[in-house]
């Protein structure tokens, strides 16, 4: 899977690489995976300050399963972006995924709270409709981000 081009640990040589344009669409892929699954893993729930749920189920089922969006998310991005033929992969995801990711913070995350912690906060469903709101905006980002690179591509 990893060609041999790709620079794991010489920083300098893929830094030269990247200056002169030699790495290929697949190493980037390849490169933005490994980012996707090192950022994944090191979210595990394990003693996490990032999941508030108190029954351990509702971190594990939050973590593999945005985890796991996430990850088939750059695959079907790099697929819509024409795959070894397309062109400048990681700048278009990276540069979609952060504009949609503010653009949710505002639209779907702050109303989101508010509505919570007005009427959900105190109740027996509070992990519950936090869990699902959390893979719906995963669910809503990967969705915008793919039809994003689709539209990329028939520009």
């Amino acid at each position: 899977m990893i060609s041999s081009n790709m620079n794991l640990w010489n920083i300098n040589k893929l830094k030269d690489d990247l200056s002169n344009q030699k790495v290929n669409q697949r190493d980037l892929l390849i490169y933005y995976f490994l980012y996707g699954l090192t950022f994944t893993l090191a979210l595990t729930p394990v003693d996490s300050f990032l999941y508030d749920y108190p029954q351990e189920n509702y971190k594990w089922i939050d973590w593999g399963v945005t985890g796991l969006i996430y990850l088939v998310t750059i695959f079907l991005c790099y697929k819509a972006n024409k795959g070894s033929r397309g062109k400048n992969f990681v700048e278009r995801i990276l540069s979609v995924e952060i504009l949609l990711v503010i653009r949710y913070l505002f639209f779907f995350i702050i109303p989101y709270w508010i509505f919570h912690f007005t009427f959900l906060e105190e109740t027996a469903y509070a992990n519950t409709w936090e869990l699902i709101s959390t893979i719906i905006l995963e669910l809503i980002i990967s969705i915008r981000t793919i039809q994003c690179m689709n539209d990329i591509q028939k520009i």
